[in-house]
């Protein structure tokens, strides 16, 4: 029996879609591949790890936890994406995480870039109770957002991106996913707060890898534009 014109064209399309399929597959694995640099109890550190970008990110009044970050480089314009939250589960995750004042969430993102100026372009959120079928993304652009340098070889201590977000509204987008919540229908709103925290985040940091303490270390800054 002859495969008919349609007949081909049908598996054309289905050999691209399973090869886009394949490909998509491909591309997630190996972004999800980049995690925090180093783990809870390190006593360890590679000099090839070398330099560490140590970055807090504190939730006001606490909600989801840290999902993912995302930087670029400003001189090529490449992007990083470093998976955070699944690096072990929602709960015990490898980076760092604390709560101050009883209320706010701190997450500390450790990870490996090569010295440079970047950009922060995504801070991702998911709540634990979807398994990140949710997500809520803070973006920034070319004429907004927040910057810093990466200039030596150590552990750099970046200091803190305070974020305020209507959680509330962030649910309400996902109300099929929150059937016990019956709030307003909106979209979230977020605001910044840049606070140098190097110093605190040094010590939280040596305190739980034990690794850090070894390392030659610096401080930067976050600057916003």
């Amino acid at each position: 029996m002859l495969a008919s014109e349609g007949d081909d064209q049908f598996h054309q399309s289905m050999t691209k879609t399973l090869t886009t399929l394949v490909l998509t597959i491909i591309a997630l694995l190996a972004c999800a591949c980049q995690g925090p640099s180093v783990k809870r109890g390190q006593l360890e550190i590679p000099n090839d790890m070398l330099p560490l970008a140590c970055l807090t990110i504190g939730i006001k009044g606490g909600g989801w936890p840290l999902e993912k970050v995302v930087f670029e480089n400003a001189a090529t314009h490449k992007r990083v994406s470093f998976i955070l939250n699944k690096s072990i589960n929602a709960s015990h995750p490898d980076y760092l995480t604390a709560v101050e004042d009883g209320t706010n969430a701190l997450s500390m993102a450790i990870v490996h870039l090569e010295p440079g100026d970047y950009f922060i372009r995504e801070i991702e959120f998911s709540p634990m109770l979807t398994n990140a079928v949710a997500t809520t993304v803070l973006s920034f652009d070319e004429t907004h957002g927040f910057r810093f340098s990466i200039k030596e070889r150590a552990a750099v201590y970046l200091g803190s991106l305070y974020v305020t977000v209507d959680w509330n509204a962030v649910r309400s987008v996902f109300r099929p996913l929150f059937p016990s919540d019956h709030g307003q229908h909106g979209s979230s709103t977020a605001y910044y707060d840049v606070v140098p925290t190097q110093k605190r985040d040094k010590k939280w940091a040596e305190d739980v890898i034990p690794g850090m303490r070894k390392i030659p270390s610096s401080f930067s800054d976050i600057v916003a534009y």
